[in-house]
């Protein structure tokens, strides 16, 4: 399960630059800081709303669907002028539904 966040009001300041993410794992514990990436990003991308294709992309797949779904919600964001500023967007992780038990 990834670590909490530490840096959450730094990423959420609103002029916080995005947070580097390396998407790249071999071992299982490199999978579990792809997740920390992926919702350091998220965490900053909320606080940061854009519908910019280019952005999104960082994290979700522009053929998924996920990718349309976060797309109108940060358009919600946008049209409502909100920032979601919260200390992690994924939470808890529990378990992989993709991948064998790595024990």
């Amino acid at each position: 399960m990834p670590d909490p966040i530490d840096d959450a009001a730094t990423l959420t300041d609103p002029d916080a630059p995005p947070p580097a993410v390396d998407l790249q794992a071999n071992t299982w514990a490199e999978l579990v800081g792809v997740w920390s990436d992926i919702d350091a990003y998220w965490t900053w991308l909320n606080a940061h709303p854009t519908d910019d294709p280019e952005v999104l992309s960082v994290i979700f797949d522009p053929e998924g669907p996920e990718f349309a779904e976060q797309q109108e919600e940060m358009r919600t964001l946008l049209g409502s002028e909100w920032r979601i500023i919260a200390p992690s967007t994924i939470g808890e992780v529990v378990g992989f539904g993709c991948c064998p038990d790595p024990a």
